[in-house]
């Protein structure tokens, strides 16, 4: 039952319980003040007590990449924006990676879309140069390599752009993206001041700058705001590193401001040339440990002060990247490139991405410091067909040759897949992204406090994980009880104690709560709401609609939200109707978990009931493969000759009205599932749980066959324990079945 009630300037609107008489009242007042002066617990309680601190100023002076003036300046802190009447204004963009030559062009705009409506507001993507030029000379700039046509559409968009031009850029892309018509000719040393290499690099950048001319600047006609040279180059290489901008800059490539990986050190690297980018990643398809979260990934899911990770790319960097952060990068803002927003399954390693991952990788980084989120991947993608090879990373290839992953899908179990398909992931992220969008030009101000029981080794379970941003007074407390692959302890007993620095301290929750394994959210104190101040909340804050304040309750948290010193206990849909000075009534809504977490209507795909698909098995399988090892010390995966001995079924489809966004899902257990279309590889896919999924457009019309190798009990790969299991209980000395087939739709 609901019930309103006034009290000077406050309207109240929440479940009436025993508190219908004047006593009633008049206790619950006792109690708000006692909890607003800290008493509700005894002098030997054990609060998890933090000393706040002032924040530290924005620098009045703006990093200068020598490439002009713009509206968009980046300081030590951030990005900030010039306003109509000349101020700046501080900003905290969101930026999901996207490769456009791994999306089709038809779909550039609505897969934009759905990035935007996730919160992205920053765009990051590849331009490999293998695309752009896969002949000698011969450059293409049409259909899915249409980079001037792509930045303008995310310009229409309002979506910011950061293009990541190599001339190496990884991207688990064949041969790193640099063309095989260069890594063939042994006269040429790649990635070096060598002046055969520097001029076809030239070439390349002379023609982005050419398809990108006058895309440079901040505005929906100019959307190109920074711009990456290289990838992942360590050492001994700043003289490379800046031949390269130099390069661009005479090309016409002068964009706000240039970046570089922070990853590996760099030695003598010239400060404010680049800003250095960050990453971390819950999980690494790279690694060749056969075991669960190997080496420091749990340490992803801590709050450290260190922007360093010393888990990307261990094939080729080591195990024992440094975590000592250079005096020089600690003056630059704390941006990320790479934390991921998925990970794609390598033949050796099957790694299965959960949909809880990537919230706790991003809150764990903005509740360290970081002020500009940056997802890889956060839409996946499919490679381009070649006849002659993968146009994906393998073992066998002369240059990027550390792991085998798919020919043709880069889904990256990303938080929008490579089908277009929508993950829990992209929901969870995106109510993040809501709530910084809404307060990130006030948390870019604020530091990061690390309390003295903060323990960065993330396989400890002992202490709550949590971090505090605030200038001293105000602010936001970070949580985290999540680590992938590891369940943690019910954290009981949890009641904050922030000692300001005016001298007063705040105690909330009134009463201590319990945070559940795998909560992740974050909670507000000393926050201004239309001219009223949220001494605090015990449910997260995400959204504004006017005077309406939208939060999410925080499972197993009792909601309290303290407005201007009084103390309001609401249940999950209540509504708090507050009058500021100025009298207008301010709401207050709080949505539960799931509420919060709603899906957006058409982007959800669903089983199509007319339509169908039937399999026919043509061949049963001949048996288990022989299993090779390549030199990196992995298995490798199966070449074509060994498709020989996989089970084939022949693919009816039925009824298929409008293919052009449906998808085919296939439920399979094995080893790998290759599929074609009038003989030519469609899509393959190694299995870690999660069905295959191909594009109906794709296979409509055409002769459609389904491959799948048996999966070996005794196979040297890795796979999660879920998996495991189904292997484990498989009858006979291998996996081998298919399960299901549906059509699905948006």
């Amino acid at each position: 039952m609901k019930d309103t009630y006034r009290h000077d300037m406050i309207t109240i609107t929440y479940n009436i319980k025993n508190m219908r008489n004047s006593t009633g009242k008049l206790v619950a007042a006792l109690l708000t003040i006692l909890a607003l002066c800290g008493c509700s617990k005894s002098e030997d309680a054990d609060f998890l007590e933090v000393d706040l601190k002032a924040t530290s100023p924005r620098s009045s002076e703006y990093f200068d990449f020598g490439t002009g003036d713009f509206d968009l300046k980046v300081d030590n802190k951030g990005l900030l924006m010039r306003q109509a009447d000349g101020s700046m204004k501080a900003m905290l963009p969101v930026m999901g990676e996207i490769h456009p030559a791994r999306v089709n062009e038809n779909d550039w705009d609505r897969e934009l879309q759905k990035m935007k409506d996730g919160g992205i507001n920053t765009i990051a993507c590849y331009v490999f140069w293998a695309h752009q030029e896969p002949q000698n000379g011969k450059f293409n700039w049409s259909g899915n390599c249409n980079i001037r046509k792509f930045v303008q559409l995310c310009g229409s968009k309002n979506l910011y752009v950061v293009l990541r031009i190599g001339p190496f850029c990884h991207g688990e892309c064949y041969l790193g993206g640099i063309p095989d018509w260069v890594i063939a000719d042994p006269s040429i040393k790649v990635r070096s001041l060598d002046p055969k290499f520097l001029k076809y690099v030239d070439r390349l950048y002379r023609q982005i700058g050419i398809q990108c001319e006058g895309l440079f600047g901040s505005t929906p006609d100019a959307p190109i705001i920074g711009v990456q040279i290289e990838n992942e180059c360590g050492g001994d290489v700043w003289p490379y590193m800046m031949a390269l901008k130099q390069l661009a800059l005479k090309a016409g490539i002068r964009p706000p401001f240039f970046t570089r990986t922070g990853w590996p050190a760099i030695q003598n690297a010239s400060f404010g040339e680049m800003l250095p980018l960050y990453g971390d990643y819950a999980d690494g398809f790279w690694d060749r440990e056969l075991t669960d979260m190997p080496g420091g990934y749990p340490d992803a899911f801590a709050f450290r002060e260190s922007r360093l990770s010393n888990v990307i790319a261990t094939e080729v960097f080591g195990k024992n990247q440094s975590r000592v952060m250079e005096a020089g990068d600690l003056t630059y803002p704390y941006f990320t490139c790479e934390l991921g927003g998925g990970m794609t399954p390598s033949y050796a390693r099957r790694i299965h991405i959960f949909d809880h991952d990537a919230v706790a990788l991003s809150v764990c980084k903005v509740g360290s410091g970081s002020n500009l989120p940056g997802y890889y991947m956060y839409h996946g993608g499919t490679n381009p067909y070649n006849p002659r090879h993968s146009m994906g990373e393998t073992t066998d290839s002369p240059f990027t040759n550390w792991n085998d992953l798919p020919y043709m899908s880069y889904d990256f179990q990303a938080p929008v897949g490579e089908m277009g398909q929508i993950n829990h992931s992209y929901y969870e992220l995106r109510r993040l992204h809501s709530f910084l969008s809404n307060w990130g030009e006030e948390l870019s101000d604020l530091d990061a406090v690390f309390p003295s029981t903060n323990i960065e080794d993330g396989r400890k379970d002992s202490i709550l994980r949590y971090t505090v941003r605030t200038d001293g007074m105000k602010g936001f407390v970070f949580v985290n009880n999540y680590t992938r692959l590891m369940p943690m302890t019910d954290k009981q007993g949890v009641q904050w104690k922030l000692n300001r620095t005016d001298g007063s301290s705040l105690v909330f929750p009134k009463r201590p709560v319990t945070i559940m394994d795998s909560v992740v959210c974050w909670f507000p104190f000393g926050i201004q709401c239309s001219g009223l101040t949220l001494d605090y909340a015990t449910a997260m804050p995400y959204d504004i609609a006017g005077d309406e304040y939208l939060f999410a309750a925080v499972p197993g948290v009792p909601v309290e939200l303290s407005i201007n010193g009084n103390v309001y206990e609401l249940k999950e849909t209540d509504l708090l109707k507050v009058r500021n000075k100025e009298g207008r009534e301010i709401t207050f809504k709080v949505l539960s978990d799931d509420e919060s977490l709603a899906p957006i209507p058409g982007y959800v795909l669903h089983e199509v009931q007319a339509a169908g698909a039937q399999a026919t098995l043509v061949n049963d399988t001949k048996g288990l493969r022989e299993v090779k090892f390549v030199p990196q010390g992995i298995v490798a995966q199966p070449g074509n000759e060994d498709f020989d001995k996989a089970a084939c079924w022949s693919i009816q489809l039925d009824n298929i009205s409008d293919p052009q966004t449906a998808v085919l899902e296939i439920n399979y257990r094995g080893d790998v599932a290759r599929l074609y279309a009038n003989g030519r590889l469609v899509q393959d896919n190694f299995w870690n749980g999660r069905p295959m999924l191909v594009r109906l457009r794709d296979i409509v019309g055409k002769k459609v066959q389904l491959k799948i190798l048996p999966l070996g009990k005794d196979y040297s790969i890795y796979l999660q324990p879920d998996q495991r299991k189904v292997l484990a209980e498989a009858d006979g000395d291998y996996l081998l079945s298919l399960d299901s087939l549906r059509i699905l739709d948006f």
